[in-house]
């Protein structure tokens, strides 16, 4: 299975109103024994090879956050034209509680959604969510990991697999540059 693997936005569920909100804070348990797993943003302005800048600056992002309930298992969250993101360090492993907003600006008109997770803040102009229950265990799913470690001591076996030197667990790396073995999370 590719470790970057992206679903269409039609097997999501949109939130528009605080109705929406409501029942997807509800369905999620309001995110309680929940694990902030993965953020990932993406900005859509850039600097080209010419060295001409993008102004199409626009903050999408991507969250997947796991908890320890069955349906669902996991979400994941994408934010839509960000307004606003902080994130503070947690105080413990697992989240307490989640609340969410939805507020319509009298200004423009403009529907601004707001997620609350333990003190990540997320303020954005859409919000979609689905059923990420498949996504479980420290496995990243939203790009190569972080390991600020050496790299696990692994054996080459051929074919792109590799076998962990310290549990003799062996898998195939897909392509990635770090491994991680999953079986006695060595990294």
């Amino acid at each position: 299975m590719s470790f970057l693997v992206s679903h269409p936005i039609s097997e999501f569920t949109e939130v528009t109103n605080q109705e929406e909100m409501d029942a997807f804070l509800e369905w999620i348990g309001f995110f309680h024994d929940g694990v902030l797993k993965e953020f990932h943003a993406v900005n859509h302005a850039s600097v080209k090879q010419s060295l001409m800048m993008s102004i199409l600056a626009s903050w999408n992002m991507r969250m997947l956050l796991q908890r320890q309930f069955r349906n669902p298992s996991a979400v994941e969250i994408i934010f839509c034209q960000v307004q606003s993101f902080s994130t503070s360090a947690p105080e413990s492993v697992d989240i307490y509680e989640g609340a969410g907003t939805v507020v319509i600006q009298k200004t423009d008109e403009q529907r601004v959604i707001s997620l609350d997770i333990d003190g990540n803040k997320i303020s954005c102009y859409q919000l979609f969510y689905r059923d990420a229950s498949e996504w479980m265990g420290s496995e990243s799913r939203f790009g190569e990991e972080i390991i600020a470690k050496p790299n696990l001591p692994i054996h080459q076996i051929g074919d792109g697999w590799v076998q962990c030197e310290r549990c003799g667990n062996s898998w195939q790396t897909e392509g990635r540059h770090q491994v991680k073995c999953y079986r006695c999370d060595y990294n």
